[in-house]
């Protein structure tokens, strides 16, 4: 599954596209892990509410896109990248519903860090964000922590919510 991820980063970040077979990989790799850890049934329904969520973000940034330009945006044609949706699909069936929301949005926060440093230090202009590429790279530091540490737990949110509740 690292070596998934990893190879995933290398091919987003060299040419800023990815092998369409690495996808499907990923997507067993993901779905077995789960399997393996929570079962049919929670598998089921975190990936139905993780995808979901995914599905309410696409509409809401079409919805954005397609208003600010007066007409309607297809987003895999200028704004993001299939192999982007695609990686967010498959993180869907490998992550808990909580633990999706922070992935998601923690990784987007550390695609602007890495993005905004990356491009100070080379001068890059180009605007093309390796953003699938760098979230599985994220991912799989995340991955790290998960499987050295046994108090974390990517498949249950029970660990965030007593993380949580002991800061509250």
């Amino acid at each position: 599954m690292l070596l998934s991820l990893l190879f995933l980063f290398y091919q987003d970040w060299k040419y800023r596209a990815v092998y369409w077979l690495t996808f499907p990989v990923i997507f067993v790799l993901f779905i077995s892990f789960s399997y393996s850890k929570t079962g049919i049934n929670e598998l089921a329904w975190h990936s139905g509410l993780n995808l979901a969520f995914l599905l309410l973000q696409i509409i809401i940034l079409t919805l954005y896109f397609s208003l600010k330009q007066r007409k309607l945006i297809i987003l895999t044609r200028s704004h993001l990248g299939l192999g982007d949706i695609l990686f967010l699909s498959c993180t869907a069936f490998y992550l808990s519903p909580l633990n999706y929301l922070i992935f998601y949005i923690s990784s987007l926060c550390f695609v602007l860090l890495f993005t905004a440093a990356t491009r100070l230090r080379k001068n890059n202009t180009s605007w093309k964000i390796p953003l699938a590429g760098i979230q599985a790279l994220f991912l799989a530091v995340i991955c790290l922590a998960d499987w050295t540490h046994p108090y974390i737990d990517l498949g249950s949110d029970n660990w965030l919510l007593r993380l949580f509740t002991r800061f509250i």
